[in-house]
């Protein structure tokens, strides 16, 4: 083998050995980079909320009850029912703009303190396409994930 040779092949190699570590950092880059959170108001999430809140339980519309637990009273039964709504909703919606739907999260909150605990189920990560709906000095907050 003639030295010429020896050192087409020598770089040959070397030129191969940069291709992969540039393939393996941009892959490397790709996987550690966190997924962005794209979030909209989407008129979708805002009606089925308004559906929601509008229903009635006991003879009472949901956004009463919630209305009663940012007064003290019923924060439980408020959970219970925005639970079982959502729940029940959630069963018929199955996409978004046009998405699949990964899971959803629900917040009560009275300023910056939250009235009930958060209510979610599946997968909270990806697009979201939000509905806030006020009632009174509370706010109800959709996410919807997708």
């Amino acid at each position: 083998m003639t030295r010429a040779r020896k050192a087409q092949e020598e770089m040959v190699g070397f030129v191969l050995i940069v291709i992969m570590l540039v393939v393996i950092s941009i892959v490397f880059l790709f996987l550690m980079k966190p997924a962005k959170i794209e979030a909209r108001e989407n008129s979708q999430t805002i009606n089925l909320m308004a559906s929601i809140l509008e229903s009635t339980e006991g003879g009472m519309k949901v956004s009463e009850i919630v209305r009663d637990c940012s007064h003290g009273v019923g924060c439980n039964r408020a959970r219970e029912v925005l639970e079982q709504r959502l729940s029940a909703a959630m069963k018929y919606e199955t996409t978004i703009v046009g998405q699949r739907l990964n899971g959803y999260s629900l917040n009560v909150s009275k300023g910056s303190m939250p009235l009930i605990p958060s209510i979610e189920s599946g997968e909270l990560s990806g697009n979201m396409a939000t509905g806030p709906w006020p009632i009174e000095d509370v706010t109800v907050i959709l996410k919807i994930y997708y």
